[in-house]
C-alpha cells in the first residue's frame, strides 16, 4: 500500500501515518520512503509521535528512534535491572 502512495506522490501534498513504526523495518527500505519522499518535495508525518520530515536533517531523528526501538528487546526488563542494581 505504502508503495502505490509513493507512485502517486506527485498528485498529493505528502503523506500522513498514525506512527513512524508502519514505515518498514528494514533500513534501506525505510530510507527509500524518506527519499522518494523528499525527493518529490513532499512530505511524510507521524501523528502519533507528533513528528514530520519535511527535510533531510530531520531523518536523523526518525532513524534514532528506530535504532533505540530495535535495541529494546535486547535489553533487560525492569524486573531483572532492579536485581542487577539491588546485587
Amino acid at each position: 500500500m505504502l508503495q502505490n502512495v509513493l507512485a502517486d506522490l506527485s498528485e498529493m501534498e505528502g503523506i500522513v501515518c498514525y506512527s513512524l513504526f508502519q514505515l518498514p523495518y528494514d533500513n534501506s527500505k525505510r530510507c527509500q520512503v524518506y527519499d522518494a519522499v523528499l525527493t518529490a518535495n513532499k512530505q511524510i508525518h507521524f501523528s502519533l509521535e507528533s513528528l514530520a520530515v519535511t527535510r533531510v536533517e530531520e531523518v536523523d531523528r526518525i532513524e534514532d528512534i528506530w535504532k533505540v526501538s530495535k535495541m529494546l528487546p535486547d535489553t533487560l526488563s525492569v524486573g531483572d535491572l532492579k536485581k542487577v542494581i539491588t546485587v
